[in-house]
C-alpha cells in the first residue's frame, strides 16, 4: 500500500493497523469496467484494498466519457481494463490489477473466482449477471452486484451463507430474456453510477472489517430523491439456492 495513504487512514482514527491489512489481504474480481466500476475500484483503492482482476473485452469509445472518468478522449479504441489499470497505478504505484481483458463466461468465472474473497458484479447484461450469481452460489463467495439505466440503480450483497438469499430469488431468470438495452441506447445519469459505485465500496468495507451483511435490495431513483432499501429474503422455489 502506499505508505503516505496507510499513514492518513491510520491517522483518521477510523482504521486500525490490523484492520488495514485485513483491506489489504482481500483479493477482489471485477466483471465489467464501465460506469459503476470507476466509483467502485476508485474508493476501493483509496479504503486500502490493493489487489484486484479486473475483466471486461470493451474498448473505450467517444459515448462512454461522460460517465466512465477514467477515461479520457486518448484513450478511444484502447481496452478498458488497461486504461483503468494504468490510471490507478498513477496514483497507487502499489496496487496489483490484473486486468483481462475477455468477455467472462461460466468456464472462466468459475477458474478465476476460486483465487478471490470477493466478486464484483459490475456488467451490463443479464446473462452475466445470472452466470456471475451461479458461480458465486456454487462457490460460496460474496457477492456485490450494482447495476442501473436511466435515473434507477440497484445495488445487492449476498454473503452466500446456507439462509442467504441470491440474485435468482429476486429476479428469476424465466421472468427475463436478454435485452439489447444498455446505457449507451436507454441513456443513464452518470450521477447514478457514482452512487451506486460508492454504495457498492461502503458494503465491501463493512462486510470486509465488521461482518455486516445488508438483507436488502437497495434502489437509488434520481426521479424523486428517493432511497429505498427492500427487504429480501431466500426463495424456497428458488433453483440456485436449493439445487437437487
Amino acid at each position: 500500500m502506499n505508505h503516505n495513504l496507510y499513514k492518513a487512514l491510520l491517522n483518521s482514527q477510523y482504521l486500525s493497523t490490523k484492520e488495514l491489512l485485513r483491506i489489504s489481504s482481500k483479493k477482489i474480481l471485477i466483471i465489467g469496467a464501465g460506469g459503476i466500476c470507476h466509483p467502485f475500484i476508485t474508493y476501493a483503492c483509496s479504503s486500502g484494498f490493493k489487489e484486484f482482476t479486473l475483466v471486461d473485452n470493451d474498448v473505450i469509445e467517444e459515448s462512454n466519457l461522460s460517465r466512465q472518468y477514467l477515461f479520457s478522449r486518448a484513450d478511444l479504441r484502447k481496452n478498458k481494463v488497461n486504461v483503468v489499470k494504468k490510471r490507478l497505478n498513477q496514483t497507487y504505484p502499489n496496487l496489483k490489477i490484473d486486468a483481462v481483458c475477455i468477455r467472462a463466461d461460466e468456464k472462466f468465472l468459475f477458474e478465476a473466482a476460486r483465487e478471490h474473497d470477493f466478486i464484483i458484479d459490475c456488467s451490463d447484461n443479464f446473462l452475466t449477471r445470472y452466470q456471475i450469481s451461479d458461480v458465486s452460489n456454487e462457490l460460496k463467495i460474496p457477492l456485490i452486484m450494482g447495476f442501473g439505466d436511466r435515473a434507477q440503480g440497484q445495488v445487492f450483497f449476498t454473503s452466500n451463507q446456507p439462509s442467504s438469499p441470491c440474485y435468482e430469488c429476486i429476479f428469476p431468470r424465466d421472468d427475463f430474456q436478454e435485452s439489447e438495452i444498455s446505457c449507451q441506447t436507454a441513456g443513464i445519469v452518470p450521477l447514478l453510477l457514482g452512487m451506486v459505485g460508492s454504495y457498492m465500496n461502503m458494503i465491501l468495507l463493512n462486510y470486509t472489517l465488521r461482518g455486516i451483511e445488508p438483507q436488502f435490495l437497495t434502489v437509488f431513483n434520481l426521479g424523486d430523491n428517493g432511497l429505498r432499501q427492500i427487504r429480501v429474503n431466500q426463495d424456497p422455489n428458488c433453483i440456485n439456492c436449493f439445487k437437487k
